[in-house]
């Protein structure tokens, strides 16, 4: 049978935990207290990125556009373009 591929919540809840222990680590190695977030979005940054570059999917994970941001794009967008025909509008009277 064919070996089955993780998943991204797989790989990033595997990076969570590493990423958590490290903190553990780190605050026991320091003897005192690290902000958790420190290790762990770098842990989950670089399983991502490395789950998308191992299945060839690393330019589609970089170019993502929430819908979001592409509809206030959008808008954006028409307004420029609408603010850019009144000052065509405007020079021409």
């Amino acid at each position: 049978e064919e070996a089955r591929e993780a998943s991204y919540f797989q790989v990033g809840l595997g990076a969570y935990a590493a990423g958590l222990l490290s903190t553990f680590a780190a605050n026991y190695l320091t003897k005192s207290g690290q902000p958790a977030l420190v290790y762990i979005v770098p842990s989950l940054l670089l399983s991502a990125v490395a789950t998308a570059a191992s299945r060839g999917e690393l330019p589609s994970l970089l170019e993502f556009e929430s819908p979001r941001a592409a509809a206030a794009k959008a808008s954006r967008d028409a307004w420029r373009e609408e603010k850019k025909r009144e000052r065509e509008e405007k020079r021409r009277t």
